[in-house]
């Protein structure tokens, strides 16, 4: 009877703490859920299991916010719908800024600084282009992200304008897009960019871009089948077409959606580079095989903090072993800015907040074209010693040696050196 009642007793006691541990996991899953959906809607964060549901349900609140007039438009004006590319460059699209300066005594000047212009291609450029090309005229077609469309400077100073400016007889087509990779630029090569016939192709990659891989809404991503690029994702959805097909959850969990996705991104990185490499594998025989009669070249650029001591520098290694293995020349963006940082002082010069500044605009130009007379694709021109943009970056100077003053170039204050030459 004394044992019955003490094996009675040991199990009132395990059940008890089980209830225990239950209620203590109940109370601690209501505390965490409360918390996350409270800084949910304090911080205006979107919660969910993956980066796909995140876009998702973001895309979701900006196409159902009624007191949005532009609810269905795009960050920036510039960029449109499209099924294919998902977002891509608008056509005729033209900013510029108005500035009023003293001319003399009794007048004023207006100034107009033009900003972003794209033509009716939907190419960032100055000047309308032709599909057909002109005699005697060496077209070069860029594909690339934000720092090919040359974001934070002014159309003249992106590197494709400059490029222009500085090979006689050229048609650069600068087919960038802010926030491309590697889908993107594999799409507009293969869908538009060839339509032009370029003599030279120049796909610019900056390292991050390899990672652009992963499966988004609203963006085509690829993915490889039986060893060959398959392009996912598309038609991508309008807005009035994803609001008729998308139907938000009606009883989710904020907390454990926030446990996934955080789990989701242990590793990730390392996963999309990986994939992105196998990927740009495949892209970079599939260009050189379609411009084999032509020229194939890939651009290399880096951020301002890129270093030997930077995560992503045995990516950056990795790739341009990569390109030497297939024979694919290519700028060594890096190597350039180091150099050159001797002449100015400073890498940081060759940068804005992110992207290149004019200065850094006009080396990287000047370092593709120095690339292209190497190869025996354009002429062989002296090299520019030097750059200089005004203060207020409406004018650059392209500079021979004996403009230089005698002390080094970044000695001097911009209007200093223009005192100086004047």
């Amino acid at each position: 009877m004394v044992i019955e009642m003490q094996e009675q007793g040991r199990k009132y006691r395990f059940k008890a703490k089980v209830f225990l541990f239950f209620v203590m996991v109940c109370v601690i899953f209501l505390v965490g859920e409360i918390s996350i959906r409270i800084y949910a809607q304090q911080t205006n964060t979107v919660i969910g299991s993956s980066a796909m549901e995140i876009q998702v349900k973001t895309r979701y609140q900006k196409f159902t916010n009624l007191s949005d007039s532009f609810r269905f438009e795009f960050d920036k004006p510039f960029y449109m719908y499209d099924p294919l590319l998902g977002i891509t460059n608008r056509p005729n699209i033209s900013f510029a800024e108005e500035n009023v300066v003293p001319f003399n005594q009794t007048h004023n000047a207006i100034i107009v600084d033009e900003l972003v212009s794209i033509n009716s291609a939907g190419l960032r450029s100055l000047h309308e282009t032709n599909k057909t090309k002109a005699q005697d005229t060496t077209r070069i077609a860029i594909v690339g992200d934000s720092m090919t469309f040359g974001d934070e400077v002014k159309t003249s100073f992106a590197y494709s304008s400059l490029l222009e400016v500085m090979i006689p007889k050229s048609n650069v087509l600068n087919f960038g897009r802010n926030g491309a990779g590697l889908a993107y630029m594999y799409l507009i090569f293969k869908n538009r960019t060839i339509e032009y016939d370029p003599d030279v192709l120049i796909m610019s990659l900056f390292i991050d871009d390899i990672a652009r891989v992963q499966n988004l809404a609203f963006e085509p991503f690829l993915i490889l089948v039986h060893n060959k690029l398959v392009v996912e994702g598309t038609p991508i959805p309008t807005p009035e077409q994803f609001l008729q097909e998308y139907e938000p959850p009606m009883v989710e969990s904020y907390l454990v959606k926030f446990l996934l996705y955080t789990w989701s991104l242990m590793g990730s990185r390392e996963r999309a580079y990986a994939h992105g490499f196998l990927v740009l594998d495949k892209m970079l025989g599939e260009m050189k095989q379609q411009m084999k009669n032509k020229t194939f070249l890939v651009t290399l650029i880096t951020d301002k903090d890129f270093s030997p001591n930077n995560i992503e520098y045995d990516k950056y290694q990795k790739l341009k072993q990569m390109l030497q293995e297939k024979s694919i020349p290519f700028v060594d963006g890096e190597e350039i800015f180091n150099e050159e940082s001797i002449k100015y002082g400073s890498k940081r010069v060759f940068y804005n907040n992110v992207h290149l500044s004019p200065l850094g605009n006009a080396v990287f130009a000047q370092a593709i074209k120095e690339k292209l007379s190497d190869m025996k694709i354009i002429n062989k021109t002296k090299p520019y010693a030097a750059f200089v943009v005004s203060q207020k970056q409406r004018h650059m100077f392209f500079l021979n040696e004996s403009y230089l003053p005698e002390k080094k170039l970044r000695s001097y204050t911009i209007s200093g050196y223009y005192q100086k030459t004047k």
